[in-house]
């Protein structure tokens, strides 16, 4: 494991990303992560009165890693709540179903 750095998350100014998948709020404040069934993590950020959910694996590799616009962020160990940097890559969407009939 790295040592953590944080980047800012650039649609929502005072918010940050670490490389090891923590979101904070200005300096101070870490918003609640949730797991979703698919074992998917996710925070909802609020700007303006306005929240909006993103998966913490995109933010991540987003920061991170570049950009992932039209793909699959997808982990190395399978383990989806392990979203450090290290750990991301990126695959076509095409190339992730063929992965999937393949199983």
């Amino acid at each position: 494991m790295s040592e953590e750095t944080f980047q800012p998350i650039h649609a929502h100014p005072g918010y940050y990303i670490s490389n090891q998948g923590r979101v904070r709020k200005n300096t101070k404040t870490f918003p609640a992560l949730f797991t979703l069934p698919s074992g998917a993590v996710i925070v909802d950020i609020r700007v303006e009165g306005v929240s909006r959910r993103y998966r913490v694996a995109r933010l991540v590799y987003a920061a991170f890693l570049g950009n992932c616009e039209g793909f699959d962020v997808l982990h190395r160990d399978g383990n989806k709540s392990n979203c450090e940097a290290e750990n991301l890559y990126k695959a076509a969407r095409a190339d992730r179903r063929k992965k999937i009939i393949e199983k």
